[in-house]
């Protein structure tokens, strides 16, 4: 077979194989078989220079099929493939192989595969993968007359960038190589954590130098991404957890001085998450007031450049000579920008998350951007994200929101009807954190809005693609409100309609939120469940169709809960249980014949 002329056929193929696995996951485990002795045999025997490129992609073909069919599967074959890959590491190659990244790529998923078993080929992984990243970026400073093609190797190897007033060739092949690297590091300490404590200290160091790498973005993202895993690295590590406080202080300047000084916007917004993942790592007590005020003001620059080209995208729309090549460009110049919108939310979340009140007057700094971005003629993302600000600010504050209700509360209840889900969602959503507020600071705004979201429940296409989530909220956010006796709607009056709008099929959160407070309805043998037999036989419909799915996993805390409901019913009264079992599907009486012999064996 390796001798075959049709090469590049051959390549194809294991390409072909790789894309199979990659996309069929856990059933790709029926042909394991029938492949992987193949596989295996190209890497033994295909060892000239002809065949480095058909190498690289069995590496990679290899290690996605562990990656598709699991540790187990591949388990048989996992020392062998380390072997060969090993065994690969110690020839020494041209800086220009294939094969280097290739096989880089190939580590990194044998230790997604393998879990902490991995941590043993850390030392044979590590100190060449050390070396790839820490490469210096091969350049050649061009004039304007320069043609890339006449460069060492052509075009192709090449990649141009521009640095200030410069033109500058770089080598692709070193490029790829230090950005291969800086993936892989990324992987093995986000999946190793503690095991890859070793190392912790050397990566930081590099992480740190490539937050400002000028010559690739995917570089820079991945420096970024990778600061959070370290912490998180150090702080399950019991010698490390001690210097968790000195890394973050090392950490936090300089992401914020890369992300001050940062031009390209999809690389701003990985710094932002890195700041924000960093956050919720550390906590509170790491969040000094001079961090915060500089934060601040990264904060409201990003908020401001945001809005500054949002306006030029708007004059630039009505200029004379848009067409459809300007409104592309300027879609994908909008998606950055929600992107970043995006990560500042969540930033926010975090912030509130770890300050509650505390952060208010931080807050106030940069209220006025959120409420631009609440009015109507802005872009549906702008309002959903702004929304899910003051859904935050409510959720960690409390009874003290209610100094800012006047700015946000009548966007609220307008947009819970919005056209657009995920801005009803946001709404609907912070509906219900203002029913749940205690003191009855939100009562008439709750009063207000509980037509509307009935409305949205309602409507014909409540249960259409794309709609579910919000309409989702809308149920919690009701059940919310008439749980709270203060609004003034009785509970037995609004649950037979509530307990008809289940089951929760999308989101999780409100999932656990909603069956969990109707199981505790059940012990506590609230006459609006169980006095009334039509709400008891849909409760365990309900539950018994949610159980054991995505959004409720049966070993969860509330599928658990669900359970021990339904087994102290069958306990208290088999006979009504029977009865309520009569009146189920069959399917259904299936799934809960079963729940109940698991719980019992």
């Amino acid at each position: 077979m390796l001798s075959s002329p049709f090469r590049i056929v051959l390549e194809q193929t294991v390409t072909a194989i790789a894309t199979v696995a990659d996309s069929s996951e856990k059933l790709f485990a029926n042909y394991y078989p029938h492949f992987m002795p193949h596989l295996k045999n190209i890497l033994v025997t295909a060892n000239t220079p002809a065949y480095r490129m058909l190498r690289g992609k069995t590496m990679e073909c290899i290690s996605l099929i562990g990656i598709a069919v699991g540790k187990e599967v591949f388990a048989s074959d996992a020392a062998d493939v380390m072997a060969m890959l090993q065994a690969a590491q110690q020839v020494e190659m041209d800086p220009d192989d294939p094969q280097i990244s290739y096989m880089l790529a190939a580590w990194a998923r044998m230790c997604e595969i393998l879990g902490d078993d991995f941590i043993p080929y850390l030392g044979i992984v590590m100190p060449p993968l050390l070396r790839s990243v820490k490469l210096e970026a091969k350049l050649m400073f061009l004039e304007e007359t320069d043609d890339v093609n006449d460069l060492d190797g052509g075009a192709e190897n090449w990649e141009v960038v521009g640095v200030a007033d410069k033109r500058i060739g770089i080598k692709t092949s070193v490029l790829e190589e230090k950005k291969t690297a800086c993936e892989m590091l990324n992987i093995y300490v986000t999946q190793l954590k503690a095991g890859f404590a070793e190392y912790v200290e050397p990566v930081t160091a590099i992480m740190l130098e490539l937050l400002e790498f000028a010559f690739d973005e995917t570089v820079r993202s991945r420096a970024a991404s990778t600061l959070p895993a370290l912490l998180t690295a150090a702080l399950e590590h019991e010698q490390l957890k001690p210097h968790v406080p000195q890394m973050w202080a090392m950490f936090h300047p300089a992401l914020l001085k890369a992300a001050a000084q940062e031009s390209e916007l999809e690389v701003l917004s990985w710094q932002v998450e890195a700041l924000k993942d960093c956050i919720d790592i550390v906590g509170r007590d790491q969040l000094t007031e001079a961090f915060l005020i500089e934060l601040a003001k990264g904060i409201v620059e990003w908020l401001e450049e945001c809005e500054a080209r949002y306006q030029e995208r708007l004059q630039e729309r009505d200029e004379e000579d848009f067409d459809q090549d300007a409104a592309v460009k300027l879609q994908e110049d909008e998606q950055h920008d929600v992107q970043i919108i995006q990560e500042v939310a969540h930033l926010m979340h975090s912030l509130f998350n770890a300050l509650t009140v505390e952060f208010l007057p931080i807050f106030d700094q940069m209220l006025q951007y959120f409420l631009r971005m609440l009015s109507p003629d802005r872009p549906p993302t702008d309002r959903q994200w702004s929304l899910c600000v003051f859904d935050d600010l409510v959720e960690a504050c409390g009874p003290e929101s209610v100094r800012y209700a006047e700015h946000f509360v009548p966007f609220m209840l307008q947009y819970i009807k919005d056209t657009h889900p995920y801005v009803r969602q946001a709404a609907a959503y912070g509906m219900g954190v203002m029913a749940s507020v205690e003191g009855g600071a939100y009562v008439e705004t709750c009063k207000l809005a509980l037509p509307h979201l009935m409305e949205v429940v309602q409507s014909e296409d409540a249960r259409t693609y794309g709609n579910r989530e919000a309409t989702e909220n809308a149920i919690s956010a009701i059940l919310k409100i008439v749980k709270n006796e203060a609004h003034g709607f009785p509970l037995a009056t609004s649950l037979p309609s509530i307990l008809q709008w289940l089951p929760i099929t999308e989101d999780a959160e409100e999932a656990d939120y909603i069956y969990s407070y109707l199981c505790d309805l059940i012990a506590e043998g609230n006459p609006a469940m169980v006095a009334t037999p039509d709400n008891l036989v849909r409760f365990v419909e309900v539950v018994t169709t949610s159980i054991a799915t995505p959004v409720m996993p049966i070993d969860s805390e509330t599928g658990q809960k669900i359970a021990l409901t339904l087994n102290g019913m069958r306990g208290q009264s088999p006979e009504q249980m029977q009865a309520i079992m009569g009146q189920l599907q069959p399917e259904t009486q299936t799934k809960l014949t079963a729940l109940f012999s698991a719980s019992t064996a």
